[in-house]
């Protein structure tokens, strides 16, 4: 009798699993499918799927949730290829490492910045710091590998200005409507406005991309945006 009920015990678990297994897996399959992430028990039971209640248990529930946060990641890391970025591009993102990279520990997330700024895009220090981004060197690195899908996560991204924006901007200090604007007024607004930059670096950008005020203090403010986007500055 005893006997019967182990093997019964036996069964009903290894029934239970194969049903956590598959269920997991449907989860994963539609997560994917649908670019999205259950991030929290109640993304879970909000599911379509049912989940049986000794999965949704609150004592179990993170357990299963962060089973289910590492799966996503996995498969969206594995999924995620190569040839999702041009073959240019890598190029460009190649020679990137090669400056700014450290061998095989690949580049320093404090450098994560300039590294995607160097490769045309103008990111935001919200969204460097979404990225994986750090505030202090050699906190952590990112290998090649790791930023490709950062890259293409950044280049997708809609709220980045572009000339056109940046010109428009500026044209609110155009005063006199000749293309120029006072400088003391561009350095007021890179100083304070938005996510502001330091002295030192409104110096080096100026030193880098700014041609001599005149005799009233006016800069042509169309040549510092294309010398600002066609080369971008590094901050030491």
């Amino acid at each position: 009798m005893i006997c019967g009920e182990y093997k019964h015990c036996n069964i009903s678990i290894s029934l239970m699993c194969v049903y956590v297994c598959a269920y997991v897996c449907l989860l994963v399959l539609k997560c994917i499918g649908s670019g999205g992430c259950f991030c929290h028990c109640d993304s879970i039971k909000e599911s379509s799927l049912e989940l049986p209640l000794q999965i949704v248990g609150e004592e179990k529930c993170s357990v299963e949730t962060e089973l289910i946060r590492e799966l996503v990641a996995f498969s969206q890391n594995k999924t995620f290829k190569m040839a999702d970025v041009p073959k240019r591009d890598q190029e460009n993102i190649e020679f990137v490492f090669e400056v700014l990279g450290s061998g095989d520990l690949g580049i320093d997330a404090y450098d994560l910045g300039d590294a995607l700024r160097s490769l045309n895009l103008n990111p935001t220090l919200a969204l460097i710091e979404k990225m994986g981004g750090s505030k202090k060197k050699k906190e952590k690195y990112i290998k090649f590998d790791e930023f490709l899908p950062i890259y293409s996560q950044v280049k997708k991204e809609k709220e980045q200005g572009c000339y056109e924006d940046f010109i428009e901007c500026l044209k609110l200090y155009d005063k006199q409507e000749n293309g120029t604007m006072l400088l003391a007024e561009l350095q007021h607004a890179l100083l304070s406005l938005g996510e502001n930059l330091e002295d030192e670096q409104v110096e080096t950008l100026f030193a880098d991309c700014m041609d001599p005020e005149d005799d009233e203090g006016m800069i042509p403010y169309s040549q510092f945006i294309q010398r600002l986007m066609s080369d971008p500055v590094v901050f030491e």
